[in-house]
Formats: C-alpha cells, structure tokens, sequence
C-alpha cells in the first residue's frame, strides 16, 4: 500500500474491511502526527523507553521484517502501537 497522504486515507482503507489487517502502510512522522495529535488515552512519554529505542535503530539492532502493530478504534483513535 505504501506512503498515504493522511490519516484520513488510512483510516478509508481501514473502513473497507473492518476487522481485518491492512499491511503495507508507511507511517511516516507527519501521519504519527495527525493519528496521535489529539489522543488523550496515551501513557506519557518515558525518555528512558525513548532512549532505549534510538539506541536500539542506531546501531542496527531494529528488525524491520517483524510486523510493527498497531490497533485502531473505529472513529480512527489509535488504540494500542502509537509508542512505535
């Protein structure tokens, strides 16, 4: 699926078969943005959590093939996976 252009358009394909897994989708800093922007549920940023995994990406140690969840509610509020 790629890059989208929005969340909104994330959240269109998602419509189009609720309940099932929608794969391929680049989420890029600016769509993390508009998709947690105004998410009131999320647990507070932890720096040592932060730390941990940029140190992890910078020295290779980020398995890209391992599936990067993340749970959506039906009105497009993450649910669980906005701390990746």
């Amino acid at each position: 699926m790629g890059t989208q252009g929005s969340w909104a358009a994330v959240m269109a394909q998602v419509t189009k078969a609720p309940g099932r897994v929608l794969r391929g989708v680049i989420i890029t800093p600016e769509l993390a943005l508009e998709a947690l922007g105004d998410n009131k549920r999320n647990r507070p940023v932890r720096l040592g959590t932060v730390r941990r995994y940029a140190a992890a990406l910078t020295g290779g140690l980020w398995n890209h093939s391992l599936p990067q969840i993340a749970l959506v509610y039906g009105d497009g509020t993450v649910a669980d996976g906005g701390h990746r």
